[in-house]
């Protein structure tokens, strides 16, 4: 149980994180949107694993096979999100390049956690 409070803790942290990001920012900025996707994808990952806590610390051979499925269908997402990136970029050469590479690693992070809850729901 002291490894779910942690977690809710460091949860409740980083949705706090992103209200006050959220109100403070300028909306108008260019990092603004890209800075938000990445902290959000922290606090939902946070929230993920507080969800799939009970199912984590046995670590029987369903969560193992659930982890499995998740990252090897995480790649072939991730190949997506990098060929939209490229068409991005190729389309529109104005986009900055760095806003892009967080936005693309918040989308990164949280694929695999929405997997481990889809998968955890079906097996």
């Amino acid at each position: 149980m002291k490894g779910r409070k942690i977690n809710l803790f460091f949860s409740i942290i980083s949705l706090f994180i992103i209200i006050i990001y959220v109100y403070v920012m300028d909306k108008t900025a260019a990092s603004f949107w890209p800075t938000l996707i990445f902290i959000s994808s922290v606090a939902f990952n946070l929230f993920t694993s507080l969800y799939l806590y009970p199912q984590q610390k046995d670590e029987d051979e369903r969560f193992k096979l659930i982890k499995n499925k998740g990252m090897y269908y995480s790649y072939f997402i991730n190949l997506i999100y990098i060929l939209g990136i490229i068409i991005v970029f190729t389309c529109n050469p104005d986009v900055d390049p760095v806003l892009m590479l967080i936005a693309l690693l918040g989308l990164v992070f949280v694929t695999p956690s929405i997997l481990w809850i889809f998968f955890s729901k079906v097996f």
